[in-house]
């Protein structure tokens, strides 16, 4: 089945979170089984990169009710596109036809910002821009924002904005030092996306007199 059709309209880091359980009925084991949830660029189902590809289940009396989750979560880089996240359950009954199948609890993908752009005022200060997250798969509620000294890493948060708002200004900065930026979105309950393309921010050097 087709879980979720997700826009990404520029290239961002993902990370797919998905919470399942799979299970049989206690009398008769299938054949063969396997649970895929993937993600790609097609519909089809036989396409796709895996984010959980799962051969083991449970025994229940039931239809999986009595049986334990399991989370998976996975980070990836999408570039621009369509992806559909795909849940796939293929089965080869053995006796009887036994009962067997999944169950998804939940699912995220959570989308880092895209477009995070920093210019420098002369006098102060380093403006940072980004465009609005457009995950599908979550409720934003804000954005952080992320400063180091050393680009790749290190990262420290220096701030936070509202969901509506996609404009951050770093005053607290040595005139021309250089800084790395980087931010993330959350969503209502509170999770965290990865952090989005890193960008340089510098001001000039203070003038001499």
């Amino acid at each position: 089945m087709i879980y979720q059709a997700l826009t990404v309209p520029a290239q961002v880091n993902a990370r797919f979170s998905i919470i399942y359980q799979t299970y049989r009925s206690r009398n008769n084991a299938p054949t063969t089984y396997n649970f895929l949830a993937r993600y790609g660029t097609s519909n089809r189902d036989n396409t796709g990169t895996n984010i959980v590809n799962d051969s083991s289940y449970q025994v229940t009396n039931g239809n999986g009710d009595n049986t334990a989750s399991k989370t998976v979560t996975v980070e990836q880089t999408l570039n621009a596109g369509t992806y559909y996240v795909k849940a796939i359950v293929n089965i080869t009954f053995g006796r009887n036809n036994a009962a067997a199948g999944a169950k998804i609890f939940d699912y995220k993908c959570n989308i880092s910002p895209s477009g995070l752009a920093a210019s420098s005022n002369v006098n102060d200060s380093i403006n940072l821009s980004w465009n609005t997250s457009t995950s599908n798969a979550v409720t934003l509620s804000k954005y952080y924002i992320y400063r180091s000294e050393t680009s790749g890493g290190g990262y420290t948060k220096i701030g936070e904005t509202n969901s509506g708002t996609t404009t951050y200004s770093d005053t607290n900065i040595v005139l021309g030092k250089t800084y790395y930026y980087v931010i993330t979105d959350i969503d209502t309950t509170n999770v965290e996306s990865p952090y989005s393309k890193e960008v340089t921010g510098k001001t000039p050097p203070p003038a001499v007199t």
